[in-house]
């Protein structure tokens, strides 16, 4: 538990279906608490200046040996618009539809990755979701997936 808890600085990258249209990577910062059976939760923070999400996401894994397995959840899920901005999907299905769906629109994205000393390096694969507006019509997301690396710069959890 004490090998994952603490306060961890990185960077994720766009795979390469992503094309030229994304940043190239994007720093994030984590704070994770161990907790019994390896499982370990906590927070983090993309920098919304580099193309991360403005919002705190939740992070809930599992630490089995140096395998490290977690989900990000972001509260909201964005797309980039046709000017590269990043706009909550919420918003872009109100403007369109004038409704919003009724399922949570959380953006889910797993990452399996191995801890070798202060540092976790490994791949995440964006979870596609089902969204129905109701009345209208049904849209899937895509996945995707890209590499990320985070160092722990600190044994203790830092406020996110």
């Amino acid at each position: 538990m004490a090998r994952i808890s603490g306060t961890w600085n990185g960077r994720y990258r766009y795979g390469r279906e992503y094309g030229l249209g994304m940043p190239r990577s994007v720093p994030f910062r984590m704070s994770l608490t161990g907790r019994l059976l390896g499982r370990f939760g906590g927070y983090v923070r993309d920098d919304p200046s580099r193309g991360g999400q403005p919002e705190r996401g939740r992070i809930h894994g599992r630490l089995h040996g140096d395998a490290v397995i977690f989900r990000k959840v972001m509260p909201a899920l964005y797309v980039t618009d046709d000017d590269g901005r990043q706009v909550d999907l919420r918003e872009l299905l109100t403007e369109a539809y004038g409704t919003v769906p009724t399922e949570a629109l959380e953006h889910v994205i797993e990452y399996r990755g191995t801890l070798v000393g202060p540092t976790i390096r490994g791949v995440w694969t964006i979870v596609p979701k089902t969204i129905e507006v109701p009345g209208q019509r049904v849209f899937e997301t895509s996945g995707g997936s890209g590499t990320f690396i985070a160092r722990r710069t600190s044994k203790v959890p830092a406020a996110l």
